[in-house]
């Protein structure tokens, strides 16, 4: 993945003069409009199989245009709906490979020259590719999940290819610049890298390495417009690896990595595609497959009581309200006159005379009195 500021005058014609067809161009179309949200301006997407002008993703500043190759996308494009974020994590690699030049858009606002030109220039470009990361990340926090998905395919298997040649500078540099430094980006971990860092510092040794990482820290900080300290830094990178900076590196390039540093380098890649594969993993079911005919079982016998409840409280009748008067019946009234007669003769009883003797009086008086009905 790299920024292209102009396609090489030998080089066959770039893929975005044919211009997505199909479903293709529907997805070009879906992933552009996610673009302003992603880089903070338009950009238009070419993505298809064979996109990329041979790189898995680019960004074509002068036209403009970011292209990605379909190749990555292992799913049916039709099937696509980039706009919903649940349905990116289908395709993180892709979606990761268009972040990645999202933030080449956005933070790479200088003209790095081609990295065949000199040392330097590949040391900046590679340094480049972790700080660019490192800004969109900053931005955009969410955005990392799918630049380690990219990572995995994109970046640490460019050093799979295994070589029989003795361990060298260049070698250890790019495996630093390229997998060490996102560490400190915030976009690997420690436990990921852990065995590229002891595979670069026996290629190299571990002063070298401190100074290294003092390198790549400083150029994180850099300010995206700032050319001339991307310049001094990545020169300053080569002289640590005892490189000329203004000398031609070899070309085309092709990194060889010893075997003991490629073994660190497959173990990294193996820890990470499985951090990525666990991180995108689709969410277990709710309920365990073999708890279906359970869940139809509870189901059906809380229907069932549902049923009976209606059946059996539905059928309960209300007292009707008063809607109107009439006269009573000859029975009603006489057993009416009847009850109020046993109610009088309960509560009031006859006269009783009570005789009580007084030292005042010469005679008994005699005062009537009521007394209680007993019942």
């Amino acid at each position: 993945m790299s920024v292209i500021t102009a396609p090489a005058p030998a080089a066959p014609a770039p893929s975005w003069l044919a211009a997505p067809a199909g479903d293709w161009k529907t997805l070009s179309a879906a992933m552009t409009a996610e673009v302003p949200a992603i880089a903070g301006f338009p950009v238009p997407v070419a993505c298809a199989p064979g996109a990329g002008l041979g790189s898995p993703a680019c960004y074509l500043r002068d036209i403009p245009v970011i292209e990605v190759d379909g190749d990555l996308l292992g799913t049916d494009p039709a099937g696509c709906d980039p706009a919903s974020p649940g349905d990116r994590e289908r395709y993180p690699v892709t979606w990761g490979a268009l972040i990645h030049e999202c933030a080449h858009a956005a933070h790479t606002q200088v003209r790095i020259p081609p990295e065949e030109r000199a040392n330097w220039c590949q040391a900046a470009r590679q340094l480049e590719e972790s700080r660019i990361e490192y800004r969109q990340a900053g931005r955009r926090p969410a955005d990392r999940r799918y630049l380690r998905a990219s990572a995995t395919k994109l970046v640490l298997a460019d050093f799979t290819a295994a070589g029989a040649d003795p361990s060298s500078p260049r070698e250890a540099g790019a495996a630093a610049a390229l997998l060490l430094a996102r560490e400190d980006a915030g976009i690997l971990d420690p436990g990921e890298t852990a065995p590229v860092t002891a595979g670069v510092e026996a290629a190299i040794g571990t002063e070298a390495l401190g100074r290294l990482r003092a390198t790549w820290r400083e150029f994180h900080a850099v300010a995206d417009d700032d050319l001339r300290t991307r310049v001094a830094l990545a020169r300053r990178w080569c002289r640590i690896l005892g490189l000329d900076p203004d000398e031609a590196p070899p070309a085309p390039l092709v990194i060889k990595i010893p075997s003991e540093l490629a073994k660190a380098l497959a173990r990294a890649i193996e820890i990470l595609a499985e951090a990525v594969a666990a991180d995108f993993a689709p969410p277990p079911p709710p309920f365990p497959p073999d708890a279906a005919e359970k869940r139809e079982h509870e189901k059906a016998v809380r229907g069932n009581a549902e049923r009976a409840a209606r059946e059996v409280f539905g059928r309960r009748t209300r007292p009707r309200a008063v809607t109107g008067t009439r006269d009573p019946h000859d029975e009603e009234a006489a057993a009416a006159r009847r009850l109020t007669r046993a109610l009088r003769e309960a509560t009031a009883g006859e006269r009783a005379t009570v005789t009580a003797a007084s030292r005042f009086f010469c005679a008994s008086s005699k005062r009537p009195t009521r007394a209680s009905a007993v019942p």
